[in-house]
């Protein structure tokens, strides 16, 4: 998967086609996703399931959100709000989930050890970048479009979007 990624990203690079940002973005994911698949093979090995499908949101989630970066990585293609939305949305859900889970305890506390703290801030930081990327293009789009922010999404979105954030909260409290 990495190998094809990257060999996309480098694809739209020697064609002058690459946002720059998005390259970005895919980069800050590399380790949220190799922790990942990492993560699989200790939960069988180990027989420690527990944790299987609070992973498995994660990896879905995080799936989701480097697919959209993907797409929006050639410039040729038109920015979409959809696809912002997209990757605002798990950002703002992993970093809300992440609060609730570990990351206050290990890292705003110091309750946890190094390897706990810098991969705490190691799935953090990624999310956060999402999330302030994603904004900044929204701010973007409504300049070039000379349309107020609230215009570029219909609110059926904004409320499947919150619905998402609430729900995946839920979930991960339950899981």
């Amino acid at each position: 998967m990495a190998y094809e990624c990257s060999r996309h990203l480098v694809h739209l690079y020697l064609d002058d086609r690459l946002r720059l940002r998005m390259l970005l973005l895919w980069a800050s994911v590399l380790y949220p996703h190799y922790y990942s698949w990492w993560a699989y093979f200790n939960y069988f090995n180990d027989d420690f399931y527990s944790q299987f499908y609070h992973q498995l949101y994660f990896t879905v989630t995080e799936v989701l959100s480097t697919c959209a970066v993907l797409y929006l990585a050639d410039g040729r293609r038109s920015i979409s709000p959809r696809c912002l939305l997209v990757v605002l949305s798990v950002a703002v859900a992993h970093i809300v989930v992440s609060c609730f889970d570990q990351l206050v305890a290990n890292v705003v506390r110091g309750e946890g050890s190094l390897n706990q703290v810098t991969r705490d801030v190691g799935f953090f930081l990624p999310d956060v970048l999402h999330a302030l990327v994603a904004a900044a293009d929204f701010v973007r789009l409504s300049r070039n479009r000379r349309l107020p922010i609230v215009y570029l999404v219909t609110n059926a979105d904004f409320a499947v979007c919150v619905l998402f954030v609430f729900a995946s909260w839920l979930l991960c409290l339950y899981l």
